[in-house]
């Protein structure tokens, strides 16, 4: 009886083939990211395409006031974006001009940090959902968006001004972005955009959380490896990372959690 042929020894990748692999890895690592980029930007379009007016100039004036102050229609004009660091120590008064308006009902599109007063022609309109007391301490990555519904009939005396007043900064500095105002369907898909971008970060981090658990899992079988624990600590802590971008609100205090992200 003779022995059955032994297969042939596995021959190892090549050099030639080492490159197309890991292009091949890279290319499926960056499809997803420009499939979303893309599809943003199909679905966003130009303010100025949809009829949305980009307010991108205002007065900008440092006081503590709580109603808009008399030097503030003198104000130097600066342009938009604005942002402040973290030690600038005081609020911040914006004023801008308002166009004439160009339907019976308008929306205003505001992009701030931490939080925010609206105020027209001297009238409290509101302000963030969460006010602004309290806010300084809060850690907020990115900008809070808030529309507002601006009726015509609030903007009959010509000369309307907009006023906004931005608290003083907290550990994650003070920033607004241009001011966009159009009508309520033109300046809502605008903000679509911006929720897409929030669910593909919600999206990432429950992943994340999700494949922690499951190496986590696999690390406690597969005590004798100790890679997979460390594959799941790290996924857990990109995971953390992006919770700021997804959470309504941190959810310890802001020396605590700041330091719990530091550590991450």
């Amino acid at each position: 009886m003779t022995d059955a042929p032994l297969p042939p020894p596995v021959e190892p990748p090549t050099r030639a083939a080492l490159p197309w692999r890991c292009g091949r890895v890279i290319a499926g690592l960056l499809l997803p990211l420009l499939a979303a980029v893309a599809l943003q930007w199909l679905h966003e379009g130009e303010p100025a395409a949809l009829g949305v007016q980009q307010l991108a100039r205002a007065q900008v004036l440092v006081s503590d006031a709580a109603t808009p102050p008399p030097g503030l229609a003198g104000a130097p004009l600066r342009p938009l974006p604005l942002r402040l660091p973290a030690d600038a120590g005081h609020s911040l008064w914006l004023q801008l001009k308002l166009p004439e308006p160009q339907g019976p009902l308008e929306r205003l599109a505001l992009a701030f940090r931490p939080g925010i007063e609206v105020w027209l022609n001297g009238r409290l309109l509101g302000q963030s959902s969460d006010g602004l007391s309290g806010r300084g301490e809060r850690l907020v990555l990115g900008h809070e968006q808030w529309l507002l519904d601006l009726p015509a009939a609030l903007r009959e005396t010509p000369g309307t001004v907009l006023q906004l007043r931005l608290p003083p900064p907290g550990p994650s500095g003070t920033s607004l972005q241009p001011v966009l105002l159009g009508p309520p369907a033109a300046v809502q898909r605008l903000d679509e955009g911006r929720q897409h971008w929030q669910l593909l970060r919600a999206a990432t981090a429950l992943g994340g959380v999700m494949v922690a658990a499951f190496l986590l899992l696999v690390a406690r079988v597969r005590r004798d490896e100790p890679l997979y624990l460390l594959s799941g600590l790290h996924v857990a802590l990109l995971a953390l990372l992006l919770s700021p971008y997804v959470l309504p609100d941190q959810p310890l205090p802001s020396p605590a959690w700041r330091m719990l992200l530091d550590a991450a």
